[in-house]
């Protein structure tokens, strides 16, 4: 594929996110962000609404088809992260908020205390 076919995935993507249809968006925005590597950030909105709406597998994969285009994108990272730790990938979960320069939520005391009782 190449730039014009993943400007008319944006620009259908685009239709259906603005008439309140975000999840069918979705894929189509990973798509063009393969299809063309420099609409990378197009996958950050996909993986924020796989994320948003309890799809934790398709929104790992639309984070990790961002950061082939844009590897030093955190939000990407940070996005990544939370999902994979929701996948229970912990080891990739903590690399992906190094990345992100952000600490890793279950070395804060503050969450391990909620989730065990305050113990």
């Amino acid at each position: 594929m190449d730039q014009d076919r993943a400007n008319e995935l944006v620009a259908r993507a685009n239709e259906l996110h603005n008439s309140g249809q975000r999840l069918e968006a979705a894929p189509l925005y990973v798509e063009a962000a393969e299809a063309f590597p420099p609409y990378a950030s197009f996958a950050l909105v996909a993986g924020d609404t796989f994320a948003e709406t309890g799809h934790p597998d398709d929104a790992v994969r639309a984070y990790r088809v961002c950061l082939a285009g844009e590897p030093d994108h955190e939000q990407a990272w940070l996005g990544l992260g939370q999902q994979l730790l929701r996948v229970g990938d912990e080891a990739a979960a903590r690399e992906a908020y190094g990345h992100a320069n952000v600490p890793f939520p279950l070395d804060q005391r503050g969450c391990l205390s909620r989730w065990f009782g305050g113990r």
